[in-house]
């Protein structure tokens, strides 16, 4: 499996900033953990209920209960194919995202006007006006920005059966509609989270390029037949050139993006079920999440085959601290220069934004300073390569009390509501010893370093 990281350039304006006395740099490495990490936003993912506007309490600890940090998300929309959605129902989802800060989860959303059970259920499926739509798109756009926190990822939905973007009874899979509601969710998608679209052709069509490598992007795609036919039952196209030609595209679209999704159960001779296969197109189309009870021979095969944890521990990110190095001393006013070198053993890069900190933290009183790298901890990719690191210049406050400070690095979410909530800070994939490690309390990995404020 890949590992990456990338140097970061030191703080804007450090520089200006006084130099620090005459102190040694102290070098310490970290041991790789293979433990399975609950870390935010990745991993295998479960319904949170038939309707999340309805979910309960019970429902979402559940999950994390089970140990999961995602949890679908599925919002019913069956009662308003002609009319404005109704106050009641935006109050039900604030309700529902609050119950999610509670659980420590995140969502996976769609928004949806049916969900067939059966074939004829499927054949009588029923969507909504492109109007109406519309319509919804706008009256939920204030929900979406109060609750973008605990939102891991939005995905297209409304059109169609499942809201999958198919068989639409108000033609909705017209180009032009399908242009129309895809512009109406970027600008109703909170600032910093992704799309995601069903059909690769669709974003094909709209972005012929897919981004280059290191850069990131707004919208993907989500594979709900993933591995389950030749064609991913329909997801790409039946002519084998053609179909190649986007699973090539998709494989480079979801460096920049978050690929999900969930296998199917269809019974195809072109299933590709062995521990061989899933390792191979995980990597390949950097997967972050994956339902985790569907389908249940996909499952069973990864557990028979003995990959089933493997396959857990490399969804999504999972970084780990190759060194750090940081001076030793430094007086109050003074910079303590740092930089920290981290691997990524996972299949895919973190999606959302997320701050990466350096931490000092006085032994005695408890006080502490922190510096931010002015690098995107996104940019580190899961692909070949020699571990790199960031680079922070810590600047010791003029009335920092003297005494020695403890050095953490942490990755706390970017949302000041959940920030400092250790449930969802970023868990490094590194052992501990005596003075290195996880610390579950404040969320952040001592580092085993130490820096001495004194005259």
């Amino acid at each position: 499996m890949g590992r990456a990281s990338i140097w970061l350039a030191a703080l804007a304006g450090a520089a200006c900033l006084a130099q620090p006395v005459s102190a040694e740099t102290v070098r310490r490495t970290y041991p790789a953990s293979d433990l399975e990490i609950r870390n935010p936003e990745r991993g295998f993912w479960a319904f949170a209920a038939d309707d999340f506007a309805k979910v309960t309490k019970g429902d979402l600890g559940y999950l994390r209960s089970k140990g999961l940090t995602l949890a679908y998300g599925v919002v019913r929309l069956d009662k308003f194919r002609k009319t404005p959605l109704s106050d009641e129902l935006l109050a039900s989802l604030d309700r529902a995202f609050e119950r999610t800060r509670e659980a420590k989860l995140k969502i996976i959303l769609r928004f949806v006007y049916n969900y067939p059970q059966d074939e004829h259920e499927y054949q009588n499926a029923k969507d909504a006006p492109l109007d109406v739509v519309l319509g919804h798109i706008e009256q939920l756009k204030p929900a979406l920005a109060r609750n973008a926190d605990v939102v891991a990822v939005m995905q297209a939905g409304f059109i169609g059966a499942w809201g999958e973007g198919h068989t639409s009874s108000n033609k909705l899979t017209s180009p032009k509609n399908k242009a129309a509601i895809r512009d109406a969710l970027l600008a109703a998608l909170p600032e910093g989270r992704m799309l995601q679209w069903r059909y690769p052709a669709d974003v094909i069509d709209w972005s012929p390029e897919p981004p280059r490598p290191g850069k990131l992007a707004t919208l993907g795609v989500h594979n709900d037949c993933f591995m389950s036919s030749n064609t991913d039952v329909g997801t790409y196209a039946s002519n084998r050139k053609q179909r190649e030609a986007q699973r090539d595209y998709v494989a480079k679209l979801s460096r920049a993006t978050f690929f999900s999704g969930e296998t199917c159960n269809v019974g195809s001779k072109s299933e590709r079920l062995t521990c061989d296969d899933i390792r191979a197109e995980g990597a390949r189309f950097h997967v972050s999440a994956l339902n985790g009870e569907y389908s249940p021979k996909f499952i069973k095969a990864w557990k028979e085959g003995g990959c089933y944890d493997e396959v857990s521990r490399s969804l999504g990110y999972r970084l780990m601290l190759k060194e750090a190095e940081a001076g030793d001393r430094a007086r109050p006013g003074e910079l303590v220069e740092a930089r920290l070198r981290v691997a990524n053993d996972g299949w895919a890069r973190i999606s959302n934004p997320r701050p990466f900190k350096l931490v000092a933290t006085h032994r005695d009183s408890g006080r502490s300073f922190e510096a931010e790298t002015s690098g995107d901890i996104r940019s580190v990719e899961p692909e070949k390569a020699s571990p790199k690191g960031f680079r922070f210049a810590l600047t010791v406050p003029a009335d920092a009390p003297a005494g020695v400070y403890d050095l953490s690095a942490a990755l706390p979410d970017a949302a000041a509501s959940l920030a400092g909530d250790p449930a969802y800070a970023a868990r490094f994939a590194n052992g501990s010893g005596a003075d290195f490690g996880w610390d579950a309390e404040t969320g952040a990995y001592r580092l085993g370093l130490t820096v001495t404020v004194g005259p």
